[in-house]
């Protein structure tokens, strides 16, 4: 009799816990999940500030993977950019068309007016070539 019933419980628990639901907000298809992404992500408006040169430099011509930029940052590959702070402020998180979103933490002896150079870590800077490219920046 006690093992019947012993059987009988591990059956229940075993169902319960296949029938429990997984928590897991990432793959959950209810509406709380869609309210916490609601909530949680938020859009931005982008506005076009104009077409862009866009070059690119490597850790060759920056000094390597352990130095600082203008801007105090440590580079990081397809994210740093260089500009010119009269068009866009270092600090500045903006978007380039093509290319995703980026921060502009580096200037530049040659970065002058409609001109980003594009950090692109050990990746070879004349398969980039010069691109023109628009330039989006958080509407406010």
């Amino acid at each position: 009799m006690n093992r019947r019933l012993d059987l009988a419980i591990v059956v229940m628990i075993t169902t319960s816990i296949m029938l429990m639901p997984a928590i897991e907000p990432m793959h959950c298809d209810c509406d709380a999940k869609a309210h916490y992404q609601t909530v949680v992500k938020v859009k931005h408006t982008w506005r076009c500030i104009g077409t862009f040169k866009i070059t690119a430099y490597s850790y060759d011509e920056g000094g390597g993977e352990n130095y600082q930029t203008s801007g105090g940052y440590t580079p990081v590959p397809y994210y740093t950019t260089a500009t010119d702070p009269d068009y866009i402020p270092t600090g500045t998180v903006y978007r380039i068309e093509g290319l995703g979103e980026v921060q502009a933490q580096d200037t530049g002896g040659a970065i002058h007016g409609q001109i980003i150079d594009y950090h692109i870590g050990y990746d070879s800077c004349d398969s980039f070539g010069i691109q023109y490219r628009k330039v989006y920046v958080i509407r406010r």
